[in-house]
């Protein structure tokens, strides 16, 4: 009778380890979904909002905003102000296209910094070091919790279940709320492909890119 309890305490507890083991930091493949953005501007004092659309794969990313005027990035650089906005990165630099700015069908273009100055797309283990901060409610959802510290502490949930991603907080400043439903791993490549006005010798960006200092 004692080792049929013995064994029956080992099982039980070999269930619990199990059921409490710290989930894998998320590895990020190639997928795509609707955002909802809120971004503090502390020039204005106020909280800005916009929409768009996220596509990443390990080589690059395309981040389409629908206002520029929301996003510090594109709304800094004086360029299409209340029009679309891409930030799209790659292996060579980050380019910011304005489609619909300008005079010309082409739009505008300009480059805000290099991979060299740290402004290529996210790796894919970009979360490695992540701490896992426990199962969480998020936009009515079962979602897992992640911290990433750097300079400021940025907080990354996704889906418990599927792990698709639900919310990304960077330092409470800036927040994208993606869409579940949204959410696609068929991305075609040639969304990432640079834009024939972003080719060649471009102007740097001004605004926030200008810190960077890019050469073209």
């Amino acid at each position: 009778m004692k080792t049929y309890l013995c064994l029956a305490a080992a099982a039980v507890l070999a269930i619990a380890t199990c059921a409490l083991a710290t989930p894998t930091p998320p590895m990020w493949g190639t997928w795509a979904s609707q955002f909802e953005l809120k971004e503090f501007n502390p020039q204005a004092n106020n909280w800005m909002t916009t929409t768009g659309s996220y596509y990443y794969s390990p080589l690059a990313s395309l981040v389409a905003y629908a206002n520029a005027s929301a996003e510090a990035f594109c709304g800094s650089t004086g360029i299409g102000a209340g029009t679309p906005c891409y930030q799209l990165a790659n292996s060579d630099a980050r380019f910011l296209y304005f489609p619909e700015a300008g005079d010309s069908d082409s739009g505008e273009c300009c480059k805000c910094c290099t991979v060299e100055q740290g402004c290529g797309p996210l790796k894919p283990s970009w979360m490695a070091d992540a701490s896992f901060e426990g199962t969480v409610t998020a936009q009515g959802v079962t979602a897992d919790k992640w911290l990433i510290a750097g300079n400021e502490d940025n907080y990354y949930y996704d889906i418990s279940d599927s792990h698709i991603p639900l919310l990304l907080n960077n330092s409470g400043f800036q927040i994208f709320g993606f869409v579940p439903s949204s959410y696609t791993t068929l991305v075609p490549m040639s969304i990432f492909t640079v834009p024939d006005i972003c080719q060649g010798s471009i102007d740097q960006c001004e605004g926030v890119c200008g810190r960077f200092g890019a050469s073209n």
